[in-house]
């Protein structure tokens, strides 16, 4: 595209640049698709002017590939300089980015939900469980790869504490913080079904609530049961 390329004229020691293929045909008189012929195809000279095309992008990428080869280089050095491991306590401002970017939170049935967060690191795990508490899983095949997992009632508190640090996972968490037990078992139950649900859908699932079901008068409905010495018991509850 034209808009990429730079175009250089010499002639005698005196040198032309033209941005663009189109600012160099209108310049030496051609149509565009006539100087794009010639100084691709041919590499013809216009009345003496010799021309040399270059691609800015693929000067940038030039550019960037050796960037990145640098740091690459420099990141391996790093690796071998001996460090002192993590040491105090956790920001907020660190932990709320470890959990937008790798975190995940899933609902189960038994513990209504869970967070983890798998990391190829295990010291940055170490540090969080010792820190907010939970389990870290390494796995035995691959020593780079673990996880580290936090249930409801600790959770909780981790979740409160990095909510206005995240960008990406805020909804979610709202959305858990509000979960009650009821709905998370439906949600539960509702997600071995085929089919899919909207996210509003799903939010009201998992903030479900049963209502109590009420007699004529508007009170709660009430069980009355006999017992062996003819008196009556009121015992709560829907029959």
């Amino acid at each position: 595209m034209d808009y990429k390329v730079t175009v250089y004229a010499t002639r005698d020691g005196v040198e032309r640049k033209f941005e663009s293929n189109t600012a160099a045909a209108k310049a030496f008189g051609r149509s565009e698709s006539q100087m794009r012929r010639e100084l691709w195809y041919y590499n013809a000279c216009i009345d003496g002017w010799k021309f040399r095309v270059v691609r800015r992008d693929a000067a940038m990428k030039a550019a960037v590939t050796a960037q990145r080869k640098g740091v690459d280089l420099e990141l391996r050095r790093l690796k071998h300089i001996p460090h002192d491991p993590i040491q105090g306590l956790l920001s907020a401002e660190y932990c709320g980015g470890l959990f937008d970017s790798e975190g995940c939170i899933s609902v189960t049935n038994a513990t209504l939900w869970k967070i983890g967060v798998p990391q190829g690191h295990p010291n940055i795990l170490f540090a969080l469980k010792q820190q907010f508490g939970g389990n870290v899983f390494v796995s035995k095949k691959t020593a780079n790869q673990a996880s580290w997992t936090l249930y409801r009632i600790p959770g909780k508190p981790f979740l409160e504490s990095i909510r206005p640090m995240l960008l990406e996972k805020g909804k979610q968490v709202d959305l858990v913080l509000k979960m009650t037990d009821d709905g998370a078992r439906v949600n539960y139950e509702l997600r071995k079904l085929k089919g899919n649900y909207t996210p509003a859908l799903t939010s009201a699932i998992l903030q479900y609530e049963p209502e109590e079901e009420l007699d004529e008068d508007g009170e709660p409905m009430v069980e009355v049961t006999e017992t062996a010495r003819g008196e009556a018991v009121v015992a709560p509850g829907v029959a």
